[in-house]
């Protein structure tokens, strides 16, 4: 926990806030780092962006598990996936380490992907 002096945090004294069009908001010090730290900032946005997207058409894809499980959330579906591992055999072929649960079945029904083709894939695997 903090032990030092609480009180109000002082403002610096080089530097204004700038809007951008966009409506973000950042610090300009007038220095020459602003122009790198705002394009770090607008990529950082970027991925996050990308990331909010791709775990979205998760969810809709994965709705009728979530729907048919009420203790079940993304993150828990992402887990159970997590789960099925694979192992590589000595002549370079690729195979599954154990039997997926039923719950891995449907999640990847939901994604399109039943058993055999998720098997058809690993197999294919090369090194």
């Amino acid at each position: 926990m903090y032990a030092g002096k609480s009180g109000s945090v002082p403002l610096p004294t080089v530097g204004h806030l700038q809007t951008l069009k966009n409506g973000y908001i950042y610090w300009e010090d007038g220095g020459k780092w602003d122009n790198e730290r705002k394009q770090t900032i607008e990529g950082k946005m970027f991925v996050a962006f990308v990331a909010l997207i791709v775990v979205e058409a998760y969810r809709y894809h994965i709705r009728p598990v979530l729907d048919a499980i009420s203790s079940t959330t993304t993150r828990s579906t992402i887990g159970e996936l997590n789960k099925y591992q694979i192992q590589q055999k000595r002549d370079g072929s690729w195979m599954p380490m154990n039997a997926m649960t039923k719950k891995q079945r449907q999640i990847l029904k939901c994604l399109d992907l039943p058993e055999a083709k998720v098997k058809t894939l690993v197999s294919k695997l090369q090194v």
